[in-house]
Parts: C-alpha cells; structure tokens; sequence
C-alpha cells in the first residue's frame, strides 16, 4: 500500500503528539542562531519558511485534535498559507 506525504505526516503526528510542538521549535530556534550568526538572506528566507510550515502544521493538528483557536490565528494561518505559495523574492 502507498502512503502519500499528508498521510505519514498524520500517522507520526498520532503516534508522537508532541513532534509538530518539537519540529516548530527546532525551526524557529535554527531561524533565530541563523539571524544572529549574520546568515546569507537566502538562508533566512529558507529558515522562515521552515518556521511557517511548522507552525502550519501544528496549527491544523491542533485544531483537528479538537483545540478551538481564535479567529486571528486561524487568519494567520491562512495568511500564511499564501505567503508560502507566492513565488521566491530572490528571483526579481
């Protein structure tokens, strides 16, 4: 049987509750040494967009897990949703 990428994430996520929490703190915390080391832009933005999908995918879990979040945050997310389908700034 195959298994797409959503379906595996959901499968770990319920095995391991807490690793979505871990993923997006490791993201942010590599964000955060790669600001104040001086990291090229591009890594900065790679680093953004590892933090953004995190949360993402913390957020959705959460929800699906039954959490009732404000409306903002689910607004951000949205917000950020479409900011990670927008094409790279590095390209202008």
């Amino acid at each position: 049987m195959s298994v797409d990428g959503a379906t595996r994430d959901a499968i770990n996520a319920a095995a391991d509750p807490g690793r979505s929490f871990d993923e997006w703190r490791q993201a942010l915390m590599a964000l955060k040494v790669a600001e104040s080391r001086g990291e090229p832009y591009a890594t900065l933005l790679r680093r953004s967009e590892d933090v953004i999908r995190a949360r993402s995918v913390l957020t959705h879990e959460r929800v699906q897990a039954g959490l009732r979040v404000p409306d903002d945050v689910l607004e951000h997310l949205t917000v950020d949703e479409l900011l990670l389908g927008q094409p790279d700034d590095r390209v202008r």
